[in-house]
């Protein structure tokens, strides 16, 4: 589990206001009962004292089904609700490019 010291360490947990994490399909214990450690204790750990929202098993990431989502791309989370939206395009017609 290195790769949540590096997301802490590189200072990329200090620039989120939200997290979205994804249905996790091979990590080893989790959908054993008493498996351990837990998705939400992984993301605990992660997030430290961090104080923001966090919606789980999303069909996102790199094992399907999942849906696409733009990068860099404003978007409103409402963890209470279990919602995300795009607050713009996700995409722009060739024209609209600079």
């Amino acid at each position: 589990m290195a790769g949540r010291h590096v997301l802490r360490h590189c200072g990329i947990l200090d620039r989120i206001a939200g997290m979205v994490v994804g249905i996790p399909h091979a990590i080893e214990g989790l959908a054993e009962p008493g498996g351990s450690p837990t998705l939400r204790e992984i993301v605990l750990d992660v997030l430290g004292d961090r104080d923001i929202p966090v919606l789980g098993n999303v069909e996102i990431g790199h094992a399907g089904p999942n849906l696409p989502m733009p990068i860099g791309v404003r978007a409103a989370l409402d963890a209470g609700r279990r919602t995300l939206s795009l607050l713009e395009p996700a995409v722009r017609a060739p024209s609209e490019m600079v």
